[in-house]
């Protein structure tokens, strides 16, 4: 795999109504290209049709009051077997490259992601947060066991297959410190390691 990765992350977020927004671009400065998380496959309507959901988020709630927000792979929950791997939808970026995208998170925050269900609203906590934690997941294309395909009911996307998606994924991240926001932590056994 790729030693010299240099992938960065610039952001202006902003809050917008409801809403925190993500204005963010993803820089390759490496010679590698890289896929990069850009959304969750979903399969919904009549009849179930395959989608990518461009705003589809993971949020978790790290020990240092961080919130975690963005577009990357999550832990899978423990003792949970997955049926079908969950990989994001991810874009090319090649060297040199910049991708540009707009993230929208509807508040309150809460804790979710796009391998379990959202709870009902007594089975979560509600916390002061110290900062919002911009992450965006990605692969380098030369991942030992990567295989890319196009996403056929989403021409834009590359779809990853690999045995363990977890295995090569890296994150780019950008921390804005906040006052007064709130998260609703799940009360169950979610996995908190990013």
């Amino acid at each position: 795999m790729s030693q010299a990765l240099d992938i960065g992350l610039s952001c202006r977020p902003r809050k917008e109504g409801n809403s925190l927004v993500f204005d963010y671009e993803l820089h390759n400065r490496s010679r590698t290209a890289v896929y990069a998380a850009d959304a969750m496959r979903v399969v919904d309507g009549e009849p179930p049709l395959a989608r990518a959901d461009a705003q589809a988020v993971s949020i978790i709630l790290r020990e240092d009051m961080d919130a975690v927000v963005g577009k990357f792979l999550p832990p899978v929950p423990p003792h949970w077997r997955m049926v079908v791997p969950a990989v994001p939808l991810a874009v090319a970026v090649e060297p040199g490259a910049t991708v540009a995208r707009s993230l929208s998170v509807r508040l309150p925050l809460a804790e979710t992601s796009p391998l379990v269900d959202d709870l009902s609203i007594r089975d979560y906590d509600m916390l002061d947060i110290q900062a919002v934690v911009l992450a965006i997941g990605y692969w380098a294309a030369d991942t030992p066991g990567l295989d890319v395909a196009a996403a056929r009911f989403s021409p834009e996307h590359m779809q990853l297959a690999m045995a363990d998606p977890r295995n090569g994924a890296r994150m780019v991240w950008q921390r804005y410190p906040v006052r007064g926001l709130m998260l609703f932590r799940r009360n169950d056994a979610f996995p908190r390691t990013v």
